[in-house]
């Protein structure tokens, strides 16, 4: 294996470890909102996801009044999405 393979290995089984041991602790809700999205992802590529129907909007949980967002499917989708990996301009 090369090393930037063995690294990324490493970083996947450490983001699947914690993702899960969050879960298992019941640590995070299972809907997020949209200005924590926002701030995770940026706000072009959640409208974006949206549009393009990767992500649903879903009704809020009692005593909140806006629409949230799936933070199993948000994670999914970004995880697939490979705009992560393109150059910022500066570096092409």
């Amino acid at each position: 294996m090369k090393p930037t393979t063995i690294s990324r290995a490493l970083a996947k089984a450490a983001e699947d470890g914690s993702a899960r041991a969050i879960e298992e602790l019941s640590l995070e809700s299972e809907e997020i909102s949209f200005s924590e999205a926002y701030m995770q992802h940026g706000r072009d590529a959640i409208k974006r996801w949206i549009k393009e129907g990767l992500l649903q909007p879903v009704d809020p949980p009692i005593g909140k009044r806006s629409k949230m967002l799936n933070r199993k499917q948000l994670d999914a989708v970004a995880a697939s999405s490979n705009r992560v990996t393109y150059l910022p301009v500066r570096e092409r």
